[in-house]
């Protein structure tokens, strides 16, 4: 089965402003920008930086040069990409079809029975201390059944990328993440 396993790094697609944008190139780069939420105050340590001017990304002022904001526009950019799909949230109330994977390796789901303010405490605590997100909404997916035989012959690894309305599958050899900076008055 489609084993879902979060990507390692400090922080989550922001719930509050998901807003997913795909480029692809025809010779195989793709990047995906995404506003990124922080469960911590993060140090340069904690972020790989784009140095770029500040700009604006959906009407939201960026400051490049400050990588200690709690929300930050994050670039995914893959190399030697394969196949790419985006799909359209799976219904109302999921943006993807769960029974497709198996989410046992996501420490930041809710646990049986869970009350959700003691979830919260157990993933803001973990995610302190830990300085990596439980759930980041972006997944390696291990036993992947999607072009599995050209997977294997290339060498390429099953991501995951989940906004609000929609989610993103990316076959690809590597990828990279950097901060393009904290978006002002965040």
């Amino acid at each position: 089965m489609n084993r879902v396993i979060p990507l390692q790094v400090p922080w989550m697609v922001a719930p509050s402003m998901p807003s997913l944008k795909l480029y692809s190139e025809e010779y195989g780069s793709t990047r995906v920008e995404l506003f990124a939420f922080f469960g911590f105050v993060p140090e340069n340590r904690d972020v790989s930086p784009v140095f770029a001017p500040s700009y604006d990304t959906d009407g939201v002022a960026l400051d490049s040069k400050n990588l200690s904001g709690r929300y930050q526009l994050i670039c995914l950019d893959f190399e030697k990409v394969g196949w790419v799909r985006r799909s359209p949230q799976h219904s109302d109330s999921d943006v993807v079809d769960e029974s497709r994977f198996d989410w046992s390796c996501v420490k930041g789901r809710p646990e049986p029975n869970e009350q959700p303010a003691d979830w919260h405490t157990r993933v803001m605590q973990d995610w302190s201390i830990t300085r990596i997100s439980p759930d980041p909404s972006v997944y390696i997916v291990e036993n992947s059944d999607w072009n599995n035989e050209e997977s294997k012959r290339f060498g390429l690894t099953h991501y995951l990328i989940l906004g609000e309305y929609c989610y993103i599958e990316i076959l690809a050899g590597a990828m990279e993440w950097s901060s393009k900076g904290s978006l002002n008055g965040w």
